[in-house]
């Protein structure tokens, strides 16, 4: 499919093989379960946003890194399949470092396990960015996630808001505190995005790292003390069966987008990788000028038929294969 946008996206991340393992119920600590079945998929947070964004449209660049493997390889070939540009993407010269995988569980009910081994993805580093400084340079958003090291994802931000190019951190997986490499990060980030368990152990730390109450709801006051603290501009919340909100520092406005009304329970097959669907599509029409917040409805639709489906990338619909119609959402501000 060839890409209908202009404007050009650099998504710097991880690149991983899903080992899937699917059961009738997790398995207890000790136990043993035999699979009903299992795949070998693509994925990794970054790889599984370029080509969900890629497959809606998007012109797609993408930075990372994989091992001099056959699962490299592979990775290489699935991105440039889904038009993908790899000029970005290193192979790791030490023959003892894999390419990234996970290993994911996912139970009768859809739900999953997932165990990362981040391999050749943690020896991306600031040299690999000052590298590809040209490409970060051309794009229109910059989008990084915590898989990598913090350092090399600051690198490719700065690069980016020096030349006033918009920077988007997804903030999975997050850390155990909130240290100063963190907030250093942060303060080269634009827009964050996280779902409800992330963005709950986001809250519980003032920008002091300590930690502090907070209720189960996420109020637009605390996304609010967030953007202060931090320095965000806009922050996105994935809310999972029950849709997604964006909050708005520049109008102090929380805008709640609808779930998809193409699913019901008993459709959910797999919602690995639906989070990374929903920024990809999400993205993917920010760049043909759609606002954050009605591109949110149309991201909750396409991750909702992602998980209709087995496997990771796999399970990412094309632009072709699905219609939004879009409803009105609830502004509040």
């Amino acid at each position: 499919m060839s890409s209908i946008l202009g404007k050009r996206v650099t998504v710097l991340g991880s690149c991983v093989m899903d080992l899937v393992a699917y059961v009738n119920r997790f398995p207890l600590p000790g136990e043993t379960l035999v699979a009903k079945k299992s795949l070998v998929d693509f994925g990794g947070k970054g790889a599984n946003q370029a080509v969900q964004a890629a497959r809606l449209g998007a012109n797609v660049s993408f930075v990372g890194m994989v091992g001099s493997d056959a699962f490299g390889s592979a990775t290489k070939d699935r991105l440039e399949e889904n038009q993908i540009c790899t000029d970005g993407l290193f192979r790791c010269s030490d023959p003892r470092v894999p390419t990234g995988y996970s290993t994911v569980t996912v139970d009768d009910s859809g739900d999953n396990t997932i165990v990362f081994s981040s391999g050749a993805n943690e020896k991306l580093s600031k040299h690999e960015i000052v590298l590809v400084k040209g490409i970060i340079e051309q794009s229109d958003l910059v989008i990084a996630q915590l898989e990598l090291d913090m350092s090399t994802a600051q690198e490719a931000f700065r690069i980016a808001q020096y030349q006033g190019i918009p920077t988007f951190l997804n903030i999975a997986p997050v850390p155990q505190m909130i240290d100063s490499q963190l907030l250093q990060l942060f303060e080269s980030t634009d827009i964050i995005c996280a779902n409800h368990i992330e963005m709950k152990q986001l809250l519980e730390y003032h920008d002091n790292g300590r930690p502090e109450e907070t209720s189960d709801i996420i109020s637009q006051e605390q996304l609010h003390k967030l953007c202060d603290n931090f320095g965000f501009q806009t922050v996105i919340l994935t809310l999972g069966p029950n849709g997604s909100m964006v909050y708005n520092k520049k109008n102090d406005s929380l805008f709640l987008s609808p779930p998809s009304p193409n699913v019901r329970p008993e459709d959910v097959v797999d919602t690995v990788g639906a989070g990374d669907s929903f920024i990809g599509a999400l993205v993917s029409k920010w760049l043909v000028g759609v606002e954050w917040e009605e591109a949110s409805y149309f991201a909750n639709v396409i991750a909702a038929e992602s998980i209709k489906h087995e496997g990771t990338q796999s399970s990412y619909p094309y632009l072709d294969n699905v219609q939004v119609d879009y409803r009105t959402s609830e502004s509040k501000g």
